[in-house]
């Protein structure tokens, strides 16, 4: 080889020395999503399953309770004596104290919302079917007294009634007395017999809305 091909063969080689290799290509790799927003889900997310529901319970009925409104009570009356003996302020049903009780204490029961069934003994009480209480109500005291020389004095008519109220099992749950009490004027022959009854609508009324307030708390629980 001439010195002249020699020189040219060491350019060649030192040109192909400094001239950069290419890298090789890289496999192409997932794009970087460290600060990509994470993908969305065009369809919204079906509804949880509602919640199946109770039947509906149905309403209790009125609370059961047995009263007992004996003979005995209904039988009183202000003046045992006979018709024609008897005061001018007691003639008629206004001397039937008793029974007109009887009457006012169911009624009384009734407008509590409980179903009242009527019996005359505690024995009855005890078969009434699904009686929660046996009430026995017993008139204690029953005065009529003029506070005055005349009828136009002022009148009042007294009541003392005594309530026992026992539960399903037969123990004893209350014992107290209501005392109540009305004052009227009677006036002449002609209007006495109607204002003696409107003093014992009102002694009634008195004896209602305290044993009202006596037997509510035991019986609904207000």
């Amino acid at each position: 080889m001439t010195p002249h091909h020699r020189f040219s063969a060491a350019l060649v080689a030192a040109a192909l020395w400094l001239s950069p290799v290419a890298a090789p290509a890289q496999p192409a790799t997932g794009a970087d999503t460290s600060n990509s927003a994470p993908p969305t889900n065009s369809a919204a997310p079906a509804p949880a399953p509602a919640a199946a529901q109770a039947p509906p319970t149905p309403a209790a009925g009125p609370l059961t309770v047995a009263l007992v409104i004996t003979p005995e009570l209904k039988a009183i009356v202000w003046n045992h004596d006979s018709a024609l003996m008897r005061p001018f302020y007691a003639q008629g049903k206004e001397n039937d104290i008793g029974q007109a009780t009887a009457d006012a204490l169911v009624a009384m029961i009734q407008t509590m919302g409980l179903n009242a069934q009527v019996v005359a003994s505690t024995d009855e009480a005890g078969k009434v079917a699904g009686a929660a209480y046996t009430l026995a109500p017993t008139i204690q005291r029953y005065e009529q007294h003029n506070e005055g020389i005349t009828t136009f004095a002022p009148f009042t008519e007294t009541m003392a009634l005594q309530w026992t109220v026992t539960d399903s099992k037969g123990a004893n749950v209350l014992l107290d007395t209501v005392l109540g009490s009305a004052t009227g004027h009677l006036g002449n022959n002609f209007i006495a017999n109607s204002r003696a009854q409107k003093i014992e609508n009102d002694l009634l009324a008195d004896v209602t809305t305290k044993s009202t307030a006596l037997l509510k708390p035991v019986l609904v629980g207000q």
